[in-house]
């Protein structure tokens, strides 16, 4: 079913730089994709025989932030899923730009770790989190939440999604510290993007694991064009 865009939504996302639709994506997709994230978490975590949500939300905040970094790109269940056209088509109709290349995916949860160390108290912007350059919009999917157990300006209830301008400033800490809530954030750029030294991003130096260096241009196996 297509989700309708009005004008009245793009000239409120435009004025406000943010916007939130509820009920996006169903329940059972968010389930889909929770579980499919945790099989890779699981694998990334080879001493755990059950990983769960819990089990990741133990970890500390830099862990988290760490683990949870471009899930969906080489993940062929993630990458085809048909939430990511369906995202990407609402952000095309928000900014009036296609394509839409995957700048990044980022999954996060409420830590309940005693540690301290927060990387996101750093972070106003999408630009902040990105080491990838021409930043066009971020979806900000609540994949699990109690709506309004807690207040924040990201999405309190599964299935809803935060559509955000680069250059909003939120309280992104929000996404690593609020209990019993995950997000699955994700970046969009304009095709022609370079990958670039950002100090305020945790993971600026994750795509030199995939043979890039900065000043290249990223191209479609890690950062693939979702919407034409």
């Amino acid at each position: 079913m297509k989700f309708t865009i009005a004008s009245e939504h793009k000239h409120f996302f435009n004025k406000e730089k943010c916007i939130e639709f509820k009920n996006v994506i169903s329940e059972e997709s968010c389930e889909q994709i929770l579980g499919e994230i945790l099989k890779i978490l699981q694998n990334k975590n080879e001493n755990s025989l059950t990983f769960t949500h819990l089990s990741f939300s133990k970890k500390s905040i830099k862990e988290i932030v760490s683990q949870g970094y471009n899930l969906t790109a080489n993940e062929d269940k993630l990458k085809k899923h048909p939430f990511q056209r369906r995202l990407a088509t609402i952000v095309n109709e928000l900014t009036d730009i296609k394509p839409l290349r995957l700048g990044f995916d980022q999954f996060v949860c409420g830590s309940i770790s005693n540690g301290k160390e927060n990387s996101y108290l750093e972070i106003k912007n999408l630009k902040d989190l990105s080491s990838v350059t021409e930043v066009v919009c971020g979806a900000v999917l609540c994949l699990q939440g109690i709506e309004d157990k807690e207040r924040s300006i990201f999405a309190m209830q599964t299935g809803s999604v935060l559509f955000i301008n680069p250059e909003a400033e939120l309280p992104f800490t929000d996404l690593v510290t609020l209990p019993n809530y995950s997000y699955l954030l994700i970046v969009y750029t304009k095709d022609a993007s370079v990958y670039i030294l950002n100090d305020t991003d945790p993971n600026t130096h994750e795509l030199k694991k995939h043979g890039y260096v900065f000043g290249d241009r990223v191209l479609d196996k890690t950062n693939p064009v979702i919407l034409r």
